[in-house]
């Protein structure tokens, strides 16, 4: 394969979670023997390991649309971070959440904030228990102290909610948030992971049509990259 290929490689190790070593695809010169070596070494694995490879595929992709960084640099230990300043996280955080189509975790308060949410909680259903409370009613007060800290901490969650800027330590990675989407979307994984040989053709026949710009039919097992499918 020439240079053009390079791209073209990268997305099929992106689409079928595997890694083609440049001597391989260096002595690949049709369509089949391509394919020949993706049904050798493609085979699915172990389907929760799969499910987090494509998470953060997907997430590698939406990061480069959104945050403007080139793939190579988002790895899984990349730190988000650095992709999101904070004075546009949320915008950019809503934006991937559109470009790839899945479920991401909410951003969350600082400490700091939270913890004066919680006291301002307190002290506010405390004192509405008071007052009831030096009103004679006693045991209303005592009752009314849960429900008035639920309504309260509602609704200085939604009063707080331009303020939610933080990533969870516990998905402040690239790699930590595809653990994170696996689980808030189960739907998109729930597919058999060992997808039929004639679904992958089909998938290898539009990844390389749309990447080299030819027709769909002309991608065959005998074409040639670079004489039938005008590969440079």
């Amino acid at each position: 394969m020439g240079l053009d290929g390079v791209e073209l490689i990268l997305d099929i190790e992106e689409e079928f979670r595997v890694e083609i070593p440049d001597d391989e695809a260096g002595r690949m010169t049709t369509v089949g023997e391509l394919w020949d070596y993706l049904k050798t070494h493609a085979a699915m694995s172990d389907p929760e390991t799969c499910a987090t490879s494509a998470a953060f595929y997907a997430l590698r992709r939406g990061l480069t649309q959104v945050a403007g960084v080139p793939r190579e640099e988002i790895r899984p230990a990349t730190e988000l971070p650095t992709l999101f300043p904070k004075e546009a996280r949320r915008n950019k955080w809503h934006a991937l959440q559109r470009e790839i189509d899945l479920t991401l975790p909410n951003l969350v308060l600082a400490t700091w904030l939270r913890r004066a949410l919680d006291v301002a909680g307190y002290l506010g259903a405390g004192a509405i228990a008071a007052g009831v409370w030096y009103s004679g009613w006693q045991i209303t007060a005592a009752l009314l102290v849960m429900p008035c800290w639920a309504a309260l901490m509602f609704l200085l969650e939604a009063v707080a909610t331009p303020w939610k800027t933080e990533l969870n330590s516990g998905w402040s990675t690239a790699g930590g948030l595809a653990r994170v989407v696996v689980g808030l979307n189960p739907n998109a994984w729930r597919a058999d992971q060992r997808q039929s040989a004639e679904v992958r053709w089909e998938r290898l026949r539009a990844l390389i049509s749309k990447q080299l710009g030819v027709p769909l039919n002309l991608v065959a097992p005998e074409a040639r990259f670079v004489i039938d499918l005008g590969m440079a």
